[in-house]
């Protein structure tokens, strides 16, 4: 499974690449062309469940890291040990999805953060 691995990891990263870049066009677009934005009510809670669940799979991917490593470990820092040890690991496919989990967290919650800063600005 080497060789095939590496090449739908290599497949799964330019479709991410190509969403991010569609991601960017469209939040470049929104800052030259502002648009009003009523009620951020849906925006938040749909955000909400997804920092949920991305926690969840960064969860699962960061067992999955410290298991193939070997790494001993705590559940209340797992993902911190396996932010330690992600390089030491031989798969790329783990390595993959635990990078993309983390980005998709972060990326979640910057976005909540910034719907929730700009619905409290715009209330003050």
């Amino acid at each position: 499974y080497g060789l095939e691995t590496n090449f739908w990891a290599l497949m799964a990263s330019f479709v991410l690449f190509m969403s991010a870049l569609v991601s960017i066009w469209t939040g470049w677009s929104h800052l030259q062309n502002p648009q009003e934005f009523d009620n951020p009510f849906w925006a938040i809670v749909i955000l909400a469940f997804s920092v949920i669940f991305e926690f969840f799979a960064l969860s699962k991917a960061s067992q999955a890291v410290v298991h193939e490593v070997g790494a001993p470990y705590r559940p209340w820092n797992l993902i911190p040990t396996a932010l330690a040890h992600v390089r030491s690991v031989v798969s790329p496919t783990t390595r993959f999805v635990f990078f993309e989990d983390l980005i998709a967290l972060l990326g979640a919650a910057i976005a909540l953060v910034a719907i929730v800063m700009t619905d409290m600005a715009v209330e003050a």
